[in-house]
This record gives structure tokens, C-alpha cells and sequence, in this order.
């Protein structure tokens, strides 16, 4: 009995190799495949991640051709466009020189923009500068508020001063981080109007100023004119006074807060996040050298201008005979027309800006 089983068994064994020889495959390779098939169809049936299938990339339509289930929903309007963007950027040192150069920067799908102006000195806008690179790289890595915190803290033992923009914006995400210390601008526009516009360190909270042994200082000269929207007429109020603030080191500043001064007590930095909509927008970001002759909703600033262009006419407006000066609350002289307002480029400011256009196209 056991004799014939064995036999056979071999008269099997020979019919299988003779099968494998006129396949191709030897015994050997053959086992091997039915080791990892067997191996597999186990896995796969026990339900472990010993072998997973590649995924596949599906790019979403507006008009899928099968509905799927548990799929989330899609706007089908944000599908169907693409975000394209143009950014300019533009310096006119005009007076001492002391504006930082405005840089941009794209990592990934993060523009990052820095733009900044300094004051008694070069040596912030040097260190800035020197650093901008770096400083980018920190908003990207970890946000816009620690890289003004490096800022700070590489401008702590100089002289001087600077105000400081730092930004990120995300095209995937439409997030937008902006902080701010000093007075320089920052203008968010859309729909042909300044939806949002950070507001700088001059605000007067009394309180606020007690507790970081700053001192508000009234001065007798009147306050400088403020531009209108038409771009055309400028507004004094002789009743309003300049304002500086005396910090703690006895340094003295028109705005409360600032880089630089060997590390003095000074405000906090100000940090807004915002959501972009989706549609058609511009970021606008410049030093305080262009607000003093251009209003936030002036025409040239909601149309989104290029830097170039809008410092071009920025640049008539302080040295040509421009303006009309509008005086109500003066006691005699009530207007003065063909004002110029900066005789000679001492008495102007230094500018500089970036303009970053965003618009979405259909695919």
C-alpha cells in the first residue's frame, strides 16, 4: 500500500516538472511565487498592511462622471480657477537713504514680503538688510510674529531705528499673516476699496503707555498735512499738534514702538491673520514715505498700480506744485493753491514698496 502511494506520487511529480519545463519556469521560481502569492492573499484577508496598493492621484472635476461615497464636497468654482499673481517691488531712497530694501520671497506655495524704514541711522536698515534672507526663511518656518522677534533681537544694541513689515500669504490656504511694528503700511484691497489696513503705533492708549514708561509729548508745531482721496487736495488742521514719545532711555520717536534703540521698552508688535475670499485682491506695503502724500483709498492704490508707477506719482507729489492746500480752521488764509510740499529732498521722505496682485482665471 505505502509502495504504491509512492510511486505514485513520483509519476505526479514528474508530470508537474515536465508541465514547468514547457512553461518556463523552474520549480524553484515557482515556489517562490506561490510563497508570496499565498503570502498576499493572507494578508490581505486578515485585513493586516503588510501589502498595500499604490494610490491613485483623482483630480477632482465640477461635473463628476460617477457619484463616491464618504467623498467630502468640492467647490466647484474654486476647481475651475487658477491663481496667478504679479508682484512689483521699488525703492526711492529720496532723502537720507535709510529705507530697508523690500524684499519677496516664494517657498513653496508661501509668498513672504518684508518692507521697513529706518530712522537716526542706517545701522537697523544694515542689520535688516544683511538678514532679510533669514528673517524670511523664520516667518516661513514658524510664522511672522517669531521672525519679528529675530528682528528685534538683532536690532537690540543699535543706535537707531527701524519700523518693520513682515507678511506671509499661502496660495493653497488664502491665509494671510501680517506683523507690524512702528508705522510702516500695510493695505489688504478689494472690489476697488482698502478692505483692511494695519493700523500703526500711534494710537494713545494712556494706560498702555504707563505701563512701558513711555511719556506722550505734545508739540507746539502743528501736525503735518493729510492727503485726501482725490489725491489733489491736503487738509491742515491747525488746532492738531505733533505728537512724539519719550521712552525710558530718554529716546524720543514719532511712533511708539520700534526696532533698534539699544532694546528700549517699546509696544508690542501687532500681528493680524486674515482668510483671503476668493476673488481678485492686492496687497499694498510700503514705508511711511508714501502714506504722507498718498491717502490708503487714493485711486492709484485700490487699482493696484505697480510699485513703479505708484512711486513715480508719488515722487510729483512731493516736489511738484501739486497740491491744493486746504486750510478751514485757519484764522485768515483759508486755501492755498500750487503747494508744493517738499521744496528740497531734505524736507521729503525716503520710499519704499511692494505690490502684490492677485487674480483668479478660469482653467
Amino acid at each position: 500500500m505505502i509502495k504504491t502511494k509512492i510511486i505514485n506520487y513520483f509519476k505526479k511529480l514528474k508530470i508537474y516538472i515536465l508541465i514547468l519545463k514547457f512553461s518556463g519556469m523552474n520549480s524553484k521560481q515557482n515556489f517562490k511565487l506561490n510563497k508570496i502569492t499565498k503570502k498576499r492573499t493572507r494578508s490581505l484577508s486578515e485585513g493586516t498592511n503588510n501589502f498595500r496598493p499604490k494610490k491613485k492621484i483623482i483630480r477632482c472635476s465640477s461635473t463628476p462622471s460617477s457619484p463616491v461615497k464618504n467623498k467630502k464636497k468640492t467647490n466647484s468654482k474654486s476647481t475651475n480657477l487658477r491663481q496667478s499673481c504679479l508682484i512689483s517691488c521699488k525703492e526711492l531712497q529720496l532723502c537720507k537713504g535709510e529705507d530697508i530694501i523690500p524684499k519677496f520671497k516664494r517657498i513653496d506655495t508661501t509668498d513672504i514680503f518684508l518692507v521697513g524704514d529706518g530712522h537716526d541711522g542706517k545701522g537697523c536698515k544694515e542689520i535688516i538688510d544683511k538678514n532679510s534672507d533669514l528673517i524670511m526663511i523664520k516667518a516661513f518656518r514658524e510664522g511672522t510674529e517669531k521672525a519679528m522677534e529675530l528682528a528685534i533681537s538683532l536690532c537690540k544694541n543699535e543706535y537707531s531705528g527701524a519700523m518693520l513689515i513682515i507678511a506671509t500669504y499661502n496660495l493653497a490656504t488664502r491665509k494671510l499673516s501680517c506683523t507690524s511694528i512702528g508705522d510702516s503700511f500695510f493695505g489688504y484691497y478689494k472690489d476697488d476699496k482698502c478692505v483692511y489696513y494695519q493700523q500703526g503705533h500711534q494710537d494713545i492708549d494712556l494706560k498702555i503707555l504707563k505701563e512701558k514708561g513711555i511719556s506722550l509729548i505734545i508739540d507746539d508745531s502743528i501736525e503735518a498735512p493729510k492727503p485726501r482721496e482725490c489725491g489733489k487736495i491736503m487738509d491742515v488742521n491747525f488746532k492738531k499738534k505733533k505728537k512724539y514719545f519719550k521712552f525710558s532711555n530718554n529716546t524720543t520717536i514719532a511712533a511708539s514702538s520700534s526696532l533698534g534703540h539699544n532694546g528700549f521698552k517699546c509696544l508690542d508688535p501687532i500681528t493680524k491673520k486674515l482668510t483671503i475670499p476668493l476673488s481678485d485682491f492686492h496687497f499694498i506695503f510700503s514705508s511711511d514715505g508714501l502714506t504722507d502724500v498718498m491717502n490708503i483709498n487714493d485711486k492709484i492704490l485700490r487699482d493696484g498700480e505697480t510699485a513703479n508707477d505708484i512711486l513715480k506719482e508719488a515722487r510729483k507729489r512731493w516736489f511738484d506744485p501739486h497740491w491744493t492746500l486746504n486750510m478751514s480752521n485757519h484764522p485768515k488764509i483759508k486755501q492755498q493753491k500750487n503747494f508744493v510740499y517738499a521744496t528740497d529732498s531734505k524736507y521729503s521722505d525716503d520710499m519704499t514698496m511692494i505690490v502684490a496682485k492677485y487674480s483668479f482665471n478660469k482653467k
